[in-house]
């Protein structure tokens, strides 16, 4: 066995607190829209609930949402075999790096990945790869390279260069990092108030370091309604393999 996977000691936090304003008015909050019979959602959380290195999973959800995704769960849990037991939602804060905060106060693994509720086709290779690339002091970020050509602009909307494809990554997640490591990084970055992205830009803030490992085409974040329709290609060729 991998040494990566001989403890049970990974706390997982699903982040299923947004309120999907870029995906525009929809009678049905995104992540509860049916994706070939299932909610969003429930794709997402059926890989974490089936993977055995977790011993838990806090869900960071809206409370709009919170009665359906605890049904969900219920449900999910009844779809996998042996799944994690321990799940806990809790309420989301008024931004990402706030709503992960909620998430750190309900986990205790030594190891912590925190993935995108609205990503829900990260396969469980994927995990094991960001996991087994962990260690002390350095977090994992799952990335793609771009396949279109990258243009920086400045803040008045003028380009300024061309960016080479070859330099430039777009992160993913599930991201990982040691517990201990991660929430010191949080706390000190929350209290300078600024912006991030995502929680490698948290950890890398306070002077961490990152490594990548490659991401998945197919992980594809629902943003916009257009990638319902990609999602849902993906699932039909899975069924297919």
């Amino acid at each position: 066995m991998d040494d990566y996977l001989r403890e049970c000691d990974v706390s997982v936090i699903v982040l299923a607190g947004g309120t999907g304003r870029r995906f525009g008015s929809s009678p049905v909050p995104k992540l509860l829209m049916n994706l070939n019979g299932k909610p969003l959602i429930a794709h997402t959380l059926e890989t974490a609930l089936s993977l055995e290195f977790v011993q838990e999973i806090a869900i960071v959800c809206h409370p709009s949402i919170s009665q359906h995704v605890d049904k969900i769960v219920a449900e999910a849990k009844r779809a996998t075999t042996h799944p994690v037991d321990k799940v806990a939602l809790c309420e989301g804060g008024d931004s990402r790096t706030a709503s992960v905060g909620c998430g750190l106060k309900y986990t205790t693994g030594r190891r912590v990945m925190i993935h995108d509720g609205d990503r829900p086709l990260a396969s469980k290779a994927l995990y094991h790869r960001v996991l087994s690339a962990l260690k002390p002091g350095t977090g994992v970020v799952p990335v793609m390279s771009p396949t279109d050509t990258v243009i920086q602009e400045n803040h008045e909307g003028r380009s300024v260069s061309y960016l080479p494809r070859n330099q430039v990554l777009l992160a993913q997640t599930p991201q990982a990092f040691i517990t201990k490591e991660y929430r010191a990084a949080h706390e000190k970055m929350q209290s300078l108030n600024g912006h991030y992205a995502d929680d490698g830009s948290v950890f890398a803030g306070n002077g961490g370091n990152l490594h990548t490992v490659p991401g998945e085409r197919s992980n594809v974040k629902v943003t916009f309604p257009v990638d319902v329709s990609i999602v849902e290609f993906y699932l039909d060729a899975m069924k297919d393999e």
